[in-house]
């Protein structure tokens, strides 16, 4: 039975079925009504001697894919994710060809599970299509065979994806789409699952999950090891870069260029109970530690002429498992000592420039004061500080950001006599640059203690001032 010759007249096509018809004119045309009720893959072809182009079009009659020679000999054959609703297919002949064909309608549903123990495969290097909501949720396993970074990500509608291990602890969650809001993760091998549902409660249609790997391995040899930048930030060769010390006797190096003198710090973050070694092009070590950084990772920060070194990294004991290793170097050493023991001295009524060079570069700057009275501290820069004021024993007693000009810090405070510090830092990690750091004091013009108190006598009076929040007359 041919066709009719128009879409609101289109013959109904069921879903798995064929019929047959006929182009008898090389004009005519005929259209097929399809009806799909749920997400999934509609495929329409034409087997035959005829040479045929199809069109599939949406209920409003928007052209959504068209062929002429996909199918097999010179039939059409089209593919396409839809989703529900009425379709119209459009059958002619090529060119002047008129004869007999038939047309198939196959739809393929996708759907993934919503438990963990049904997930759909997910290949590394592949992607699958999926149909999410707020409140339908759909799994993928995807296995990983050696260390590296598994990336995921959609793209379709916003989603909400979280990464789980094979025992269900949640490792990453991100969510909207594309591979800016993707989870870049460090794994070692096993199964990883991902859990896909829709970003809001008016998120709703299809999606497009994708997965792809990159195995992280570092050399054994000095003359393999992997190159590390100084002060880069990006997850990938040349950054803070993830490793792992696979067995017991497992040594990781990494090549450092140093282009001019400066303090280089390299140290690891992690679980993982690491030692490191700091060496010449030579193989000289320079440096050893296993417990200065946080945790039981190790830290090394070591004064250094320009030229190439090398960093080793090993398990302490037998300890083998994941770590992350950073590195950064502030030229010339650093302007003023990060530590209380090598505070630099700031005078009262003076001024001295400084530097925040890194994001993890902290200046300790002490204060003699002699009496009771208000200290006052502050920076002047165009750089956004912050200040901190402890007392000698290490008492925290004031912390500003910005009260000072533009987004320096200013602290006054009411001390008595005695030994003061301050630390300037960039107020986020990202805050470096130049400032200058500013002391002053004025005495208290009246104590604050009552064995201290001014003498007024009756029918008299004096004159006062409150000189910051926390003084008292």
């Amino acid at each position: 039975t041919s066709g009719a010759g128009s879409g609101s007249g289109a013959t109904r096509l069921t879903l798995g079925s064929s019929l047959a018809g006929r182009i008898a004119t090389r004009d005519e045309v005929d259209y097929f009504k399809v009806e799909v009720r749920e997400f999934g893959v509609l495929t329409i072809y034409t087997t035959g001697g005829l040479n045929t182009t199809g069109a599939l079009q949406n209920s409003a009659s928007d052209s959504l894919a068209t062929d002429d020679a996909e199918g097999s000999g010179d039939n059409f054959r089209i593919e396409h994710t839809v989703t529900p609703g009425i379709y119209f297919v459009k059958v002619e002949g090529v060119g002047s060809n008129t004869g007999d064909y038939t047309i198939h309608a196959r739809f393929g549903a996708v759907d993934h599970s919503d438990t963990r123990s049904g997930a759909t495969s997910l290949p590394l290097g592949g992607s699958r299509l999926g149909w999410g909501s707020s409140d339908d949720v759909d799994y993928f396993k995807v296995q990983v065979r050696e260390f590296g970074v598994l990336t995921v990500y959609t793209t379709g509608i916003h989603t909400e994806h979280t990464l789980e291990d094979s025992s269900g602890a949640i490792l990453e969650t991100q969510s909207l789409s594309g591979r800016i809001f993707g989870i870049e993760h460090t794994v070692t091998p096993g199964i990883y699952f991902v859990k896909v549902k829709g970003w809001s409660n008016s998120t709703k249609g299809a999606y497009t999950i994708h997965a792809s790997f990159e195995a992280v391995e570092h050399s054994d040899t000095r003359s393999g090891a992997t190159s590390l930048s100084l002060g880069a930030t990006s997850l990938s060769l040349g950054g803070p870069l993830p490793g792992q010390i696979a067995t017991r006797d497992d040594v990781d190096y990494f090549k450092v260029q140093v282009r001019e003198t400066g303090v280089l710090t390299v140290y690891t973050t992690g679980n993982l109970d690491t030692k490191g070694t700091l060496e010449t092009s030579d193989g000289s070590s320079l440096a050893t530690d296993d417990d200065g950084g946080n945790g039981d990772n190790f830290r090394i920060e070591f004064y250094l002429s320009a030229g190439t070194y090398y960093v080793k990294v090993e398990g302490v004991g037998s300890n083998t498992g994941d770590y992350t290793i950073h590195a950064s170097v502030l030229s010339e050493g650093d302007d003023h000592s990060d530590t209380w023991s090598g505070a630099t001295s700031l005078s009262l009524g003076s001024s001295l420039p400084g530097r925040i060079a890194t994001r993890d570069d902290v200046d300790y700057f002490e204060v003699e004061v002699s009496q009771a009275g208000v200290l006052t501290v502050y920076t002047t820069s165009n750089l956004d500080t912050k200040g901190t004021l402890k007392d000698s024993a290490g008492n925290y007693l004031e912390r500003d950001l910005w009260s000072g000009s533009g987004d320096n810090f200013r602290i006054e405070h009411s001390v008595s006599a005695g030994t003061y510090y301050v630390t300037v830092e960039g107020r986020m990690p990202s805050d470096t640059g130049d400032y200058t750091i500013h002391a002053s004091f004025e005495a208290d013009d009246h104590s604050d203690t009552r064995s201290g108190a001014t003498s007024l006598s009756l029918g008299s009076s004096l004159p006062g001032r409150i000189a910051t929040r926390d003084d008292v007359d």
